[in-house]
């Protein structure tokens, strides 16, 4: 089967659809899609839509549709998480890419009669300050309305995670309406499938099993930042993928629930288990699974990886779940 890729919102793009004949016309809106919502929403580009929002100083700004829906997404995904996936965590973010960047630059040479420059930081709310972690704003202080959308002052989103797995799983809903084909278009570790899939099904890169039509498939690897401190979460598992139906929320639920799973850490398993996510949908690797058996269950509740690291193959389900995530607790 016939596979386009290219470089898109700072990974590659994946693109198959079940008629060759369509898959140009598919590139085209792809492209389109995914080049107008990296504008919009790119937190690391100065220029995007998306910091008219921490410039309004908690006025409702007026957005584009698309931010509009990613900002929508974000704060779903976060209440039906509960807080542990928050798009409010953005300054935290920015903060620990910083100090990830200081730990790895090479030594400075020292300046005149023996001074050493000091680094400083200069927050998203303006000014100068020394770098400190604090928790997220907070989800709750989001205001949608349509395509005005409302921020506190000194608050900046970060959607990198939740918006890019919208922004992907509506490309591919658009490009089946469109086009009328089947449908995969992955975008980094995230895949979502729209329409009919192939007789063997859907069969991405990287060694995962078939993915039936309307599944989602999100990936998380190393280590994110916990909403609730603003800090590194602790790394069990440098790579965490969830598998979502189109009934249970396809691709913004995989992504939701894995980036969820990754800020619990070590709680991974039985969080996932809480929430719907039995073994045959999710793979958890630690740094000592690759010498554990194939298809072994792990004492800890894992999966460990078979020598390509797939995931199990997803029983096809007589009743699809209707739910996306169950209420925890």
């Amino acid at each position: 089967m016939t596979m386009l890729s290219w470089p898109a919102w700072g990974g590659t793009a994946r693109l198959s659809v079940s008629h060759p004949a369509a898959l140009r016309a598919a590139h085209r809106l792809a492209t389109a899609v995914l080049t107008r919502s990296e504008r919009a929403a790119d937190v690391r580009n100065p220029h995007a839509e998306l910091h008219r929002l921490d410039g309004s100083a908690g006025r409702p700004v007026r957005v584009s549709r698309r931010l509009a829906a990613m900002v929508s997404a974000a704060v779903e995904a976060a209440r039906r998480s509960d807080g542990l996936v928050d798009p409010t965590v953005g300054n935290a973010v920015v903060l620990t890419e910083h100090v990830l960047a200081e730990r790895t630059r090479p030594p400075r040479r020292a300046g005149p009669a023996g001074h050493h420059p000091v680094t400083r930081w200069t927050p998203v709310c303006g000014g100068t300050a020394t770098p400190i972690a604090r928790p997220a704003r907070g989800w709750q202080s989001v205001d949608v309305n349509g395509r005005y959308v409302t921020i506190p002052a000194n608050v900046l989103l970060d959607l990198s995670a939740i918006g890019r797995a919208a922004t992907v799983q509506h490309c591919a809903q658009l490009i089946h309406r469109r086009l009328g084909v089947g449908v995969l278009l992955g975008l980094g570790g995230d895949i979502a499938t729209a329409g009919r899939a192939p007789v063997e099904g859907w069969a991405p890169q990287g060694g995962l099993e078939p993915v039936l039509g309307g599944d989602g498939v999100a990936t998380v690897t190393g280590r994110v930042v916990d909403p609730r401190t603003g800090g590194l979460a602790p790394r069990p598992w440098p790579t965490i993928a969830v598998r979502r139906s189109a009934a249970e929320g396809g691709i913004v639920a995989a992504k939701t629930l894995a980036m969820a799973a990754a800020v619990v850490g070590a709680a991974a398993a039985p969080w996932l288990d809480d929430h719907g996510v039995g073994p045959t949908d999710r793979l958890l690797l630690a740094p000592d699974t690759r010498s554990a058996g194939a298809g072994q269950r792990g004492p800890t509740g894992t999966v460990p990886p078979d020598r390509v690291g797939r995931l199990p193959q997803r029983p096809q389900p007589a009743q699809p779940h209707a739910h996306l995530l169950r209420p925890a607790g």
